[in-house]
């Protein structure tokens, strides 16, 4: 029998429904509505076809009642479009979603939770709701809001159906361990294996392994996995990598299946896919399907291209309706202290003009372009050059800032730049931590703790791809940005380090640009694919409103290099001068 997470209670309530249905729709007179035009065969109709009828060639005929009308007006109103073609566009599975009232939430009893005192009423809210999709679910709250134990939640109210299977990206599992020892102090430390290598065994009640290992160790282990949690699930993006291969189906053969990702779908709709499948396999069957609709799925000139996005709303009111849950920080912690975004722009310097070469740089680079930016040698000379040349100025806005006694963030991501940083502070005998692709996973969380709870250190310098998740740095109220980065959900994670539940004061970000580099090609990309995770409900930032002239009042004692630009229409924007 498939594993749906039903009980044989609710599979028999559920046949019974469906035999009543059908028997209703017996006793009712059929409105025929034509789903889709094909040009195969007529079949043969049990009733008198119409003169009218024999003009189509039907692929597929769909008996339906009244509740047809009220299906397609909850469409039109959710989905806010004028008239849709119902017939042609929307597939049944889709519009059967919004046939009828959706069901109240059923409440759980959540006393067998240990830790159940601990949750925010929202964090109650989403484990709630979790439980009543049969624990399979993608919890994409916005960073910092708590995932990891409302996932840990879930998982102790399916307690009886473990062992439990937690994969995270390599930094994060010392810091799950921690999480389980904390939350689930009944679990014996004994029975929690913790893997750093390809020798351990996955053989515990509870296991925790990173990704890399995961694809390992998982084809080899004899052990089945009654719930399974997948921290940054945005890693499974990519159908056609080893990961997923190998990760997607454990999950789906797990009886409950906990995605987390503050950032589901990082640059396209299409990355979503194999996150759906690993939860609900059966919401879209064929990608082909899924693509065409959501990815603006077309023939190109090399076949079929699926890079694209469309219909977006409809895709996030789907995902909401089956297996996302996703909650912004406006909408649960009004309590929650501002995150504010300045733009630094740095003086238009010649010096960038004989030393960078943009013309070489297609200026009509597209989203795609912006993805192939790690894969092209001239981009990635012109943006490591890019990093290099804005280090003295950076570092004069980095030494006002500590006068000014903020603890702060500043994240890079060349080894060049993060040692230019290091060098600096060292001189300054400013003491801080660094955090970066070398650092030992096993010791990141104690440099973390250091960070959080000496007042001495004042500075974090970390790699933007190696700290943009999962640490809580929430003692720094400043965030630098000294590089940009191509990808904008990175971006937002490294943000949200510090903008997370712990946070007592507003959070000010900085992104230190410099005119004539690549800055000028990457931030408007940055800024469109943000658009576009707007528009399906997984991203409320937007980059083209950053608050460019408020910034704290320390920083008004960079006039000695900082100066407003003259007679500019951009007069919010603020610029260094050498």
């Amino acid at each position: 029998m498939e594993n749906d997470g039903l009980t044989v209670e609710q599979r028999a309530r559920i046949e019974r429904n469906r035999l009543d249905a059908l028997e209703r729709l017996k006793q009712r007179k059929p409105t025929t509505m034509v789903v889709k035009p094909s040009s195969a065969p007529q079949p043969t109709p049990t009733a008198p076809v119409t003169a009218e009828k024999k003009k189509l060639n039907w692929r597929m005929v769909v008996q339906l009642d009244s509740s047809a009308t009220f299906c397609t007006a909850a469409y039109v109103e959710r989905v806010g479009i004028n008239k849709p073609a119902v017939e042609d566009q929307i597939p049944p599975n889709v519009l059967s979603l919004f046939h009828g009232v959706e069901s109240p939430q059923r409440t759980f009893n959540l006393s067998g939770i240990e830790f159940c005192g601990s949750l925010y009423p929202f964090q109650r809210e989403g484990v709630e709701l979790a439980l009543s999709r049969n624990g399979r679910v993608m919890l994409a709250d916005d960073m910092g809001l708590g995932k990891s134990i409302q996932a840990l939640a879930i998982a102790v109210f399916y307690r009886l159906e473990w062992p439990l299977l937690i994969i995270t990206p390599a930094s994060m599992v010392a810091s799950w361990h921690e999480q389980v020892k904390r939350w689930i102090p009944s679990v014996p430390v004994d029975t929690i294996r913790v893997v750093y290598d390809g020798k351990g065994e996955l053989d515990g009640l509870v296991n925790i392994l990173s990704y890399d290992l995961a694809v390992k160790l998982l084809p080899v282990t004899a052990c089945k996995f009654g719930v399974v949690i997948a921290d940054e699930s945005h890693a499974l993006k990519n159908s056609e990598s080893k990961r997923s291969k190998v990760i997607v189906p454990v999950l789906k053969q797990a009886g409950r299946a906990i995605l987390l990702s503050g950032t589901p779908a990082l640059s396209r709709p299409l990355e979503l896919y194999p996150q759906i499948q690993a939860v609900q396999p059966k919401l879209f069957s064929r990608f082909f399907d899924f693509g065409k609709r959501y990815c603006n799925g077309h023939r190109g000139t090399f076949g079929w291209d699926f890079k694209g996005s469309s219909n977006l709303r409809e895709l996030q009111l789907v995902l909401e309706r089956t297996i996302l849950i996703r909650r912004m920080k406006d909408e649960v912690l009004s309590q929650l202290p501002r995150k504010l975004r300045h733009q630094v722009k740095q003086k238009d310097l010649d010096m960038f003009k004989k030393l960078l070469d943009l013309r070489k740089i297609p200026q009509n680079i597209d989203d795609e372009s912006l993805e192939e930016f790690q894969k092209k040698t001239e981009y990635m000379a012109l943006w490591k050059r890019t990093a290099e040349l804005k280090l003295p100025a950076m570092l004069e806005y980095i030494d006002d800032l500590l006068d000014a006694d903020h603890k702060m963030l500043i994240f890079a991501h060349h080894q060049s730049v993060l040692d230019a940083f290091e060098g600096h502070l060292l001189v300054k005998k400013t003491r801080f931590i660094r955090i970066d692709g070398k650092t030992a996973t096993s010791s990141r969380q104690d440099l973390c703790t250091a960070f959080q709870t000496d007042p001495t250190i004042r500075v974090a310098v970390l790699s933007i791809t190696a700290a943009s998740t999962g640490l809580t740095l929430t003692a720094a109220t400043t965030v630098i940005f000294a590089e940009l980065f191509w990808n904008p959900g990175v971006l937002l994670q490294a943000e949200d380090r510090a903008h997370r539940i712990g946070q007592c004061d507003a959070v000010n970000v900085h992104y230190l640009l410099a005119k004539g580099t690549s800055d000028d090609l990457i931030w408007p990309l940055i800024t469109k694919k943000l658009e576009m995770l707007e528009e399906v409900g997984l991203c409320k930032n937007d980059f083209s409103k950053m608050q460019k002239q408020q910034h704290d009042p320390s920083q008004l004692r960079l006039d000695k290099f900082i100066r407003k630009r003259p007679h500019s229409s951009d007069s919010d924007a603020i610029e260094l001068s050498e």
